[in-house]
Order: C-alpha cells, then sequence, then structure tokens
C-alpha cells in the first residue's frame, strides 16, 4: 500500500472518531464493567472488577488489556473506549480493502462493506464491547489464509479467542480448511507412484502441528495466569450466563432475533437488511471468493449452532459473529450479482448494489436522531436505565456513601443480579454482585466437590487455585432494582433514595437504595442519608 494511501487512511481516522462520537453517551451497561476492569488494571495493576479483590468476569482479555493501554495515553477511559473503536475501525477498513482487491480486483466491495458494518444499528450497540474487535480479528484471520500466511492465521485465531473464547470455533476450520486446500493442489496425478503420497501426508501433519504448536504457544500465557491466579481457565461470566437460561420469558439464543424484532422492529431490520443477499454469493466464481465467503459462513454457522445448543440468553452482542459476516456476505453477493448481469439491467442492479450499504447508514442516522432521545440509548439494548441515569446515581453514591461500606445490588428480587457497570464505573465504590465480587465462588467449589466423572475431574481441575473468600459478603446498604414504578414490596421502611429509571427496555423502572439487615461491620457509621421524594 503506497504512502498516498496510507495518508488517506489517516485521515480517514478523524471522521470515523468523530462518527464515533455521536454514540458516546449510548453504552451499555457492559461496556463500562469493561472499562472497570480496564482501569483497575491500569491504575493499580490488579485483574478484577476492584483492586482490592481479584475476579474473572471480564469476557474479552484483550479488549480489557487494549482499553486499559490506550488508557494511559486518554485518560478519561470513555474516550479512550471510543479511541480504541477508532482504531479499530480504521483496521478493519484496512483488511476489507485488501481482502477486496484479492478477490475482486476492485475496492468497491471493501469500501462498501465497511460502511454496511460500522453503519450496522446491532453493531452500533456493542461500542466499548468485543465485537468490533472480534470482526476485524476474523477479516484478519479470512485475508492471512486466503493469502496463504498460515502462521499468521494461528496467530490471528488466539487472538480472536483471547478478545472471546468461542473465537476457538475458528481455529480448527481454518486448519480443515487449510488441509483440504493442501490436498488439493497436492493431488496425485495420473500415474503417479503411490508410495510418494505418504512424504504429502506427513508435510499436512507437519504443517498442522507446526500451527497448532503456534496457537497453544499464544494462549498459554493468558490461560496459565487465568488457571491459577483466576482460579479458572474459562471467566466466571460462563456459568453465570449459562444459569441465566430460561430468565428470559422463554426466549434462548436459538430463537432470540425474534425477541429483538418484537421489542425494536426497525432496528432489527436495519440489521439484518443486507443478510439476504448472502445468498447471490452462490453465484460467485472467483476462486478466491468462494473460499472467503465459504470460511465466513462456515464460522457463522458453528458459532450459532454451539450458542443453539448451549440454550444462553440471547445478549444482543452475541449475534454479531452472525450478523455481521452475513452482512459483508451480503455486499458481496449484490456486487457480484451486478457484475454478473447484462448490460442493459448491470446499471440499474449495481446501482441498487452501491447506494444500499451507505443508504442504510444515513437512514439509520436519521431514525435515531428522530427517535427523540438524541442518542441517549443504543438502537438494540436490554438496559433498565439509561447511561446518564445509572451515571446520575453513580456520582450521588459517590458523593454520599463511605469508601469502605459495601452496597449489595439486586435485581427484581434478592436471587438476580442487577446492573451494576455504569454506576460502580461512577460511583468508584464498593457495589457488590456476582460480576464484582467472589460471591459465588463457595458453591461452585461445592459443587465441584461433589461432582462424580470426569465432569467431576475436570471442574476441580479448573477450579483447583479457585478462591472462595471475598472482601463484598457483607453490606451496609442496598440498592434494588425495580422494572416497574415504585420501590420494591418490602424495602419502602427503610429507603434511603430512590431514582426513577426508564429505557425503551424498561419503560418504567426504579432503583431504591436502602440499608442493609446485616450491616456491614467494617462501614463505619454516618447520619441518615437525605430521603428524596418520589
Amino acid at each position: 500500500m503506497g504512502k498516498s494511501r496510507l495518508a488517506l487512511l489517516a485521515v480517514s481516522a478523524i471522521p470515523i472518531w468523530l462518527y464515533f462520537q455521536l454514540f458516546r453517551e449510548m453504552l451499555i451497561d457492559d461496556t463500562l464493567i469493561t472499562l472497570q476492569y480496564a482501569r483497575t488494571l491500569r491504575d493499580y495493576g490488579v485483574w478484577g472488577f476492584f483492586p482490592w479483590e481479584v475476579t474473572n468476569t471480564a469476557t474479552s482479555p484483550l479488549n480489557v488489556i487494549l482499553t486499559a493501554a490506550i488508557g494511559f495515553g486518554v485518560h478519561d477511559l470513555v474516550q479512550a473506549a471510543l479511541t480504541l473503536a477508532t482504531l479499530e475501525a480504521v483496521a478493519l477498513l484496512v483488511l476489507l480493502l485488501l481482502l477486496s482487491k484479492h478477490i475482486t480486483s476492485s475496492s468497491a466491495f471493501g469500501a462498501f462493506a465497511f460502511l454496511a458494518v460500522v453503519g450496522n444499528p446491532l453493531l452500533l450497540s456493542t461500542i466499548g464491547l468485543e465485537p468490533l474487535l472480534y470482526i476485524t480479528l476474523l477479516v484478519a484471520c479470512v485475508f492471512a489464509f486466503l493469502t496463504q500466511h498460515y502462521t499468521s492465521v494461528a496467530i490471528l485465531s488466539a487472538l480472536l479467542t483471547l478478545t472471546r473464547p468461542d473465537g476457538v470455533l475458528l481455529f480448527p476450520i481454518m486448519m480443515i480448511a487449510a488441509l483440504l486446500r493442501y490436498q488439493a493442489s497436492e493431488n496425485l496425478r495420473p500415474g503417479q507412484p503411490r508410495e510418494e503420497a505418504t512424504p504429502r501426508w506427513r508435510a499436512q501433519l507437519r504443517l498442522i502441528a507446526r500451527l497448532g504448536l503456534v496457537y497453544a504457544l499464544c494462549l498459554a500465557p493468558w490461560y496459565i495466569f487465568s488457571w491459577i491466579h483466576l482460579g479458572s481457565i474459562v471467566p466466571s461470566t460462563f456459568g453465570i450466563k449459562l444459569s441465566q437460561s430460561g430468565t428470559w420469558g422463554g426466549f434462548n439464543f436459538a430463537h432470540g432475533a425474534l425477541l429483538y424484532f418484537l421489542r425494536y422492529p426497525q432496528e432489527t431490520l436495519f440489521s439484518l437488511l443486507l443478510m439476504p443477499f448472502a445468498v447471490l454469493c452462490l453465484k460467485l466464481e472467483n476462486r478466491q471468493a468462494v473460499l472467503a465467503a465459504a470460511l465466513l459462513c462456515a464460522f457463522s454457522a458453528t458459532y450459532f449452532a454451539a450458542y443453539a445448543a448451549l440454550g444462553v440468553p440471547p445478549y444482543h452482542w452475541y449475534f454479531v459473529p452472525v450478523v455481521i459476516p452475513g452482512v459483508i456476505l451480503g455486499v458481496l453477493g449484490l456486487l457480484t450479482a451486478a457484475e454478473q448481469l447484462n448490460a442493459a439491467r448491470h446499471s440499474l442492479i449495481r446501482s441498487t448494489a452501491v447506494i444500499l450499504s451507505p443508504a442504510a447508514v444515513v437512514f439509520g442516522l436519521i431514525y435515531l436522531f428522530g427517535r427523540g432521545d438524541l442518542l441517549t440509548q443504543p438502537p438494540i439494548h436490554t438496559n433498565w436505565a439509561t447511561h446518564q441515569q445509572y451515571r446520575e446515581i453513580g456520582l450521588w453514591l459517590h458523593s454520599h456513601v463511605e469508601p469502605d461500606a459495601n452496597v449489595r445490588v439486586y435485581g427484581g428480587d434478592k436471587q438476580v443480579s442487577g446492573e451494576i457497570g455504569t454506576m460502580a464505573f461512577y460511583a468508584e465504590r464498593r457495589l457488590a454482585d456476582v460480576f464484582s465480587c467472589r460471591l459465588a465462588n463457595h458453591r461452585i467449589l461445592e459443587e465441584a466437590r461433589t461432582l462424580r466423572g470426569l465432569q467431576g475431574a475436570l471442574m476441580r481441575a479448573n477450579f483447583f487455585w479457585l478462591r472462595a473468600d471475598t472482601a463484598c459478603v457483607l453490606a451496609k446498604y442496598e440498592l434494588h432494582m425495580g422494572s416497574r414504578a415504585g420501590p420494591p414490596t418490602g424495602v419502602l421502611p427503610d429507603v434511603l433514595k430512590w431514582w426513577e429509571i426508564n429505557t425503551h427496555w424498561v419503560p418504567e423502572g426504579r432503583v431504591v437504595l436502602t440499608r442493609s439487615e446485616t450491616p456491614n461491620v467494617t462501614g463505619s457509621e454516618t447520619a441518615p442519608l437525605q430521603k428524596s421524594s418520589p
């Protein structure tokens, strides 16, 4: 890539950064969990939600590390997250342009695919989380495979796995594809001695073994650290999300898209707008384009099957590895179909293909600005309160709650955790739930001890170093989140303050601060907090 193109890409970072600034008040609660981890890592060198306790609930270690690294230069971590998203978007643009030149000999596919991705409402609803990094690494893996840089494929696949553990699904797909490609290029010629096939099989095995070793070596440092220091090879969120199966009104990942269509019909349609055109990739004639489409399709299908089998709740960011590859393939299918039509129809179809991607962005933005909420809520989300509402609560807690007093956070009842990320980020107080403290570790260890057979052995090995002690057991205060107006039943006599909350997901709700029935013995006693009117 020439200097002029590099300069153009550097300049493109400015409008991309300005574009992401439009959404700085739309960050979902899980994004702030990531930022809380990044701040603790940056400021204290501790892997945990808070600096006084190691926890393992950050699903994307690579995203946390990169955000913390950017945070050294950009102290405001919200801006650090947007800066990281800008860098990832520029990298994705470069990769899509390179991929486009490789499989179509033009830049049109890459440019329009990029516009379709960064304008997708589903992706915009995950800014600050790992999906943009995930998609960038996925495209990088595909491009590295097409150009036969297999060692890079192994390294990038490891980075994808560190971005989110389900990235492990890509590596076997890439290795199978590499094996099939190798076999296709080394087919025996007619009359060739059969014994010459043996060295080729050995060469294939050596290739797979080498790439497997590179992949394992890239992952080993983190997973050894995670197993010994964090107490588990996989994040605790894996068990937390599995335990939430059946708590979404009967919806799970397999049919969760229907839930979002019912709640956010326009936004869901915008997100899926280009996916049906992926079927046009069946008309691809370029072998490299066919291979790229096959890899993206195979990964998305494997990912969907794995998540559907697990039965996890339909968190909207889980759908990005299915939807965004489909969007990219939709653009490729449209442009390919346009080029294959005769001249009489060529201009009309090509114009449709050229216009559709940026039109999706423009109409999406018009819709968002026209909703009347001034971009305070993501297009698709499941938060109970807006970023601003949670920030207001967090800042109040910072001013009125003692630094050493624990505050237990509950959802609709005392068996469910509430949303803790944004409030804890701004409060800088000891807000406690399963994401911020080792509250569930004792139960996990007890279950591991009682299980028998191979499952029990694997669980005991995985949790061998897990610590069950926690600084967040006893609480002086409690925060109760209710999904309807009015304080939750049973806490009115102890109310110290409450806040009205509302979003497109929860039209009426309230967060209520009360004194705990079991005060934190380490917290200092203070005068009663001022009670506000409802």
